[in-house]
């Protein structure tokens, strides 16, 4: 098979990694330097939102990416059993559906988490 974009940049960008391994201190007593996040300014305020059958990775993503980046978590249908049980379980708010936030703020930029889906 034909490789793809992020595999053909992960091979080509090897010897950085092992650059970046090698510099890590051996002493596990040694703290790791911090790196600075990229946390691109036009993202915030953004609604994040994953595929459109939600399951617990595309509502995981959207609250994740939401919480990074200073914007709001949506919903793109449904949540499903198990989503919803993770939800509770660890006391995380549902998100609201995509369709209310947009009636609310309907100039708002959209960003898609885990949009891949089979």
């Amino acid at each position: 098979r034909k490789r793809t974009e992020v595999e053909e940049q992960v091979i080509a960008k090897e010897h950085q990694a092992e650059e970046i391994i090698h510099a890590l201190p051996k002493d596990s007593n040694t703290t790791v330097p911090s790196v600075e996040l990229f946390l691109p300014e036009i993202l915030k305020d953004s609604i994040f939102v994953g595929h459109l059958v939600t399951d617990l990775d595309s509502v995981a993503g959207a609250i994740g990416a939401a919480e990074l980046y200073g914007g709001t978590p949506a919903l793109a249908s449904e949540i499903n059993s198990e989503t919803a049980f993770a939800l509770e379980k660890w006391n995380v708010t549902k998100p609201k559906p995509i369709e209310d936030i947009l009636k609310e703020t309907p100039k708002v930029d959209i960003c898609l988490v885990d949009h891949q889906q089979t």
